[in-house]
């Protein structure tokens, strides 16, 4: 990060005055928002900091370095466009690697990079559709976005109150369940025949993807059902993880939704028997879920505000008892399967597909790694098994 100073900025675009005499001061770090109407130069400020655009008069400082007329690769700034800007005959992965190339950047230090950048803002599966090893190269992709569970299984407008009562009352709508109704309705009318139908996510949109299945099964109505549940488990008969359940169960008003699937009724009691209940309605389907044993992601957010002064150790103990009773369940259905590795160096052993679609390159008992799970899940042909 660097700080960034506009001195008495100014642009003409003949006697038309797009910014007129503009200074301020961002600091380093601090995040700054232009906020105006339509043509009070906001983009065009912007594009002056970035270098796309030469100033009638003024100066740009960049950490304190004069920039105003250096060239937009000179200043180490990145700009995002409100219409994006792609190069349609390149993959994914070369757009994001194009400004390293130009650059020279070796070629392996700008594949690392991209898959470092694909990982955080997951796009990994997106990165080149055209790899032969890529199970889904040929499928379509419907991305539904996420930020917490509640935007995809929510039913509820809660008022949120600020303890210290210094902010005012926070009214949220918790409507995440009638959005994603709204998006099965949408796809239903793009795709009104489905062959195959492969339901994935990770963490907040793992635990969206078991709980949304069903309805995303019975509404699109595919001929053959797929699900992979990446790194946001709903472990069955837990103590560890029955306050974080009734949070969300009284918070997101989930018994509203349950009442809907008259089968889900006992779910009120047990979140847990979800993995059974989808295994039980839909036996044709191949349903798996994959996280590692040494998660410090997921599991801080399933234990840490519900047991005060828990250590990482003790985190770690309850995610196994839990994932113990998760693989116990597991192993009484023949269209279930689970793929647990033990530990991987990045993102606190979070997010099992993230890195690089085609697995964490990790093996487990059999020599099987990410990459192979989801070949044998998607294989009709092959029994479902786990590692």
């Amino acid at each position: 990060m660097a700080s960034v100073d506009l001195v008495d900025i100014c642009k003409k675009f003949g006697p038309v005055v797009s910014v007129d005499k503009q200074s301020l001061s961002v600091k380093d770090g601090e995040f700054m928002v232009f906020l105006g109407p339509s043509g009070c130069g906001k983009t065009t400020t912007m594009r002056m900091i970035a270098g796309l655009v030469e100033p009638t008069e003024g100066s740009v400082l960049i950490g304190g370095q004069d920039v105003t007329y250096d060239q937009p690769r000179e200043r180490d700034v990145a700009m995002v466009f409100q219409n994006y800007g792609l190069y349609p005959h390149m993959t994914v992965a070369d757009n994001i690697a194009y400004p390293l190339k130009v650059r020279g950047v070796a070629k392996a230090d700008r594949d690392r990079q991209v898959r470092e950048v694909a990982a955080k803002v997951e796009l990994a599966p997106l990165l080149d559709r055209r790899l032969e090893f890529n199970p889904i190269r040929a499928w379509n992709m419907v991305f539904m976005p996420y930020c917490t569970g509640d935007v995809h299984t929510g039913n509820a407008v809660t008022t949120y109150v600020d303890p210290l009562g210094k902010e005012p009352d926070l009214e949220f709508h918790h409507a995440g369940h009638a959005n994603n109704q709204a998006a099965i309705a949408w796809m239903r009318e793009q795709f009104p025949t489905i062959d195959r139908l492969f339901v994935t996510g990770c963490s907040a949109g793992g635990a969206g993807t078991l709980a949304n299945y069903y309805f995303l099964r019975t509404g699109l109505e595919p001929q053959r059902g797929y699900m992979l549940d990446d790194s946001g488990p709903i472990f069955p008969d837990s103590v560890n993880s029955k306050p974080l359940h009734d949070q969300i169960r009284s918070a997101w008003d989930i018994d509203s939704i349950l009442e809907t699937v008259p089968a889900f009724a006992e779910l009120g009691e047990d979140f847990g028997l979800i993995n059974e209940m989808v295994a039980d309605t839909f036996p044709d389907d191949r349903l798996a879920t994959t996280f590692f044993r040494r998660d410090y992601d997921f599991s801080r957010y399933s234990y840490e505000r519900f047991f005060p002064g828990i250590t990482k150790d003790e985190i770690h103990e309850k995610w196994w008892a839990d994932t113990q009773n998760l693989m116990a369940q597991y192993e009484t259905r023949d269209n279930l399967a689970y793929f647990i590795p033990y530990w991987r160096y990045a993102n606190h052993s979070h997010c099992s597909i993230i890195l690089t679609w085609d697995g964490t390159e990790i093996e487990e008992a059999g020599g099987i790694d990410m990459g192979g799970f989801i070949d044998i899940l998607l294989d009709d042909s092959q029994a479902l098994q786990s590692f």
